[in-house]
């Protein structure tokens, strides 16, 4: 059949390409390659439009759903729609419209992305490494990053499992991969550290943080990438110049805790207001400027 676009109707097409005729119409409609008032006119009167017509049909003979690709490529749920959406899967033809509903993704281009996710596959199998998805959720990241990894060749430690197939037969090495997405600490605190530092308990720093008096951020955590409350230095040097726990003052003032709290409330020294679901008694460190503690 001549390559020339004027050559090539539905009809034809259909025909040359073993494709059912309303579904090639719908395909070529929602690429754009029919004439306006298509709809009213029967196949083999419907010249397809643009350049390279054959080329495209060629395209289209190969292409298949999402879901058949998942199959095709051994990708499991939800990979596959990630991979849609993260543009590592490039549809032919994009579907989810009134004119065609699903995807339309070429073999070739299947073909061409599972080549260069094992074009690094050069090591031994052994036990250290493990499929996409498991490598993945041992390493704490996610299955786009461990792609990410591939793709930019930072991986050397990549091997084929001859007993799988497709995306699951590539096995990479978790050990390998979490230095490489583990996140950039950036020198925040963590509860724990708070804890540490003020030498407050936890229920107390929990408190704190609940009830937003002592500022904090989410983040992920640089190692275990999951979400993580954290504490600005700053805001807590902040906080503690300006509040002291009843225990903190203790100590800074040599005297035992009851002793203090008697001699505060005895000089009118109230807490910090705002604090009642705290389980430790704060005071204004404004409110002890003139306070001066008797000694035994």
């Amino acid at each position: 059949m001549d390559s020339n676009a004027a050559s090539w109707t539905i009809y034809t097409a259909s025909k040359h390409f073993g494709l059912h005729h309303k579904r090639l119409r719908a395909i070529l409609a929602a690429a754009g390659r029919l004439p306006v008032g298509h709809g009213a006119l029967s196949a083999n009167r419907v010249v397809i439009q643009g350049a390279d017509v054959e080329g495209f049909l060629s395209g289209v003979a190969e292409m298949m759903s999402l879901a058949k690709a998942r199959e095709y490529l051994n990708i499991p749920r939800p990979h596959d729609r990630l991979l849609l959406e993260a543009g590592y899967l490039v549809p032919f033809i994009v579907g989810g419209t009134e004119t065609l509903k699903d995807h339309g993704l070429r073999k070739s281009d299947l073909d061409l992305f599972l080549a260069r996710l094992k074009a690094k596959a050069t090591a031994p199998t052994s036990s250290s490494l493990q499929s996409i998805p498991a490598a993945a959720k041992r390493a704490d990241c996610s299955a786009l990053e461990v792609i990410d990894l591939l793709l930019n060749g930072d991986l050397s430690d990549v091997a084929i499992d001859p007993i799988n197939r497709g995306y699951l037969s590539i096995l990479v090495n978790p050990g390998e991969i979490s230095p490489l997405v583990r996140l950039p600490d950036e020198g925040l605190l963590s509860l724990r550290n708070v804890e540490e530092i003020a030498r407050w308990s936890t229920k107390v720093v929990k408190a704190l943080v609940d009830q937003r008096l002592l500022p904090y951020q989410v983040v992920r955590n640089p190692v275990k990438r999951s979400p993580q409350r954290v504490v600005n230095p700053v805001d807590l040097a902040d906080f503690r110049n300006r509040y002291v726990a009843l225990f903190t003052l203790a100590e800074e003032l040599s005297i035992h805790f009851q002793d203090l709290k008697r001699q505060l409330d005895d000089y009118g020294v109230r807490p910090a207001v705002g604090f009642e679901a705290v389980p430790a008694t704060f005071y204004l460190r404004d409110s002890l400027a003139a306070f001066t503690p008797a000694r035994a």
